[in-house]
């Protein structure tokens, strides 16, 4: 019913209806350059096969753009312009390398272009909405520049972006940041130096292989939930480690190189990892621990190991 009420707003021009969903009228606005001010919603999800025969200035007439959602479709020509009323931009293989020039996201609350070919951004210090920043897949991002412009950033996803290699300091100091997960990040040899996020919630590492050294947390994180760093090169923890006080789950799984645990209790921290055959040195004592790392955590079995139960 909702989107046979848009349809009605205009039956024979797409282009001057505010929300576009079906793939035939987003196609006939784009390539046809028939966009206008009365757009304020696109969401287009095209087949894989389908290639956008388009100019790239197709968003210049939509002043009022406010959500634009692009999945598969072939954009052999990159937007040349994006509206600055643009609050949502999620655009799965994006064919550019950066935003455009001349595009200005002082509306926009969340990024998300997985799977793309987004490189940089030329400048962070404009981005003070930002909510979300998805980078997921990104092959060719190589860092994340300063992220201290951006106070109300909640998440930040560099999943799999497979030759980053640096994230700025700044990430470690981001108030209100829930969610910062970088699984897969293969070429990662540091996440950060430093961490003090007492949003935080969740802390996603699995799978970055060249990691050596968890971050040394500087303040108090009740907030924390979640810690993986599942096949990591981590070797041992820092001491700093206890001050995730709210830790409820530390996954460990595959973690080949570890050999050292703190000894600080975490009463409601269950401990996920596949080591127990080989066990662990804790700090304070030299004797291994088998398979018992803490007082009152829990090893719990899982599809790669054993499991041990206090």
């Amino acid at each position: 019913m909702g989107r046979e009420i848009v349809r009605q707003e205009s039956t024979l021009k797409p282009g001057s209806r505010s929300r576009l969903w079906f793939s035939d009228d987003i196609l006939h606005v784009l390539e046809e350059n028939k966009g206008t001010d009365s757009i304020e919603v696109i969401i287009a999800d095209l087949r894989k096969d389908r290639k956008v025969k388009w100019c790239g200035k197709a968003f210049g007439q939509m002043k009022n753009l406010k959500i634009l959602i692009i999945r598969n479709g072939r954009f052999p020509q990159s937007p040349q312009i994006l509206p600055n009323s643009l609050k949502v931009l999620d655009w799965s293989g994006y064919q550019s390398s950066s935003l455009p020039s001349d595009f200005n996201p002082k509306n926009l609350a969340m990024l998300n272009l997985p799977e793309s070919c987004f490189k940089h951004f030329d400048s962070f210090k404009v981005f003070k909405m930002f909510n979300f920043l998805d980078f997921e897949g990104c092959e060719f991002l190589t860092e994340i520049p300063s992220l201290s412009g951006v106070p109300n950033l909640g998440g930040l996803c560099v999943d799999y972006c497979t030759n980053l290699n640096r994230i700025h300091e700044s990430v470690g100091f981001l108030d209100r940041l829930v969610l910062l997960s970088a699984q897969g990040c293969t070429q990662l040899e540091t996440l950060v130096h430093f961490i003090n996020l007492p949003s935080l919630e969740t802390l996603d590492l699995r799978g970055c292989s060249c990691l050596e050294r968890f971050p040394k947390v500087l303040g108090v994180m009740e907030n924390i939930k979640d810690v993986y760093l599942d096949q990591t090169a981590i070797k041992q923890l820092p001491i700093t480690f206890e001050n995730l006080v709210g830790l409820q789950r530390l996954f460990l799984r595959r973690c080949q190189r570890m050999v050292q645990l703190p000894s600080y209790r975490f009463p409601k921290c269950e401990i996920i990892t596949d080591y127990g055959c080989r066990g662990f040195r804790s700090f304070d004592n030299e004797e291994k621990v088998r398979p018992k790392v803490f007082a009152d955590a829990m090893l719990v079995r899982n599809e790669y190991g054993w499991s041990y139960l206090p």
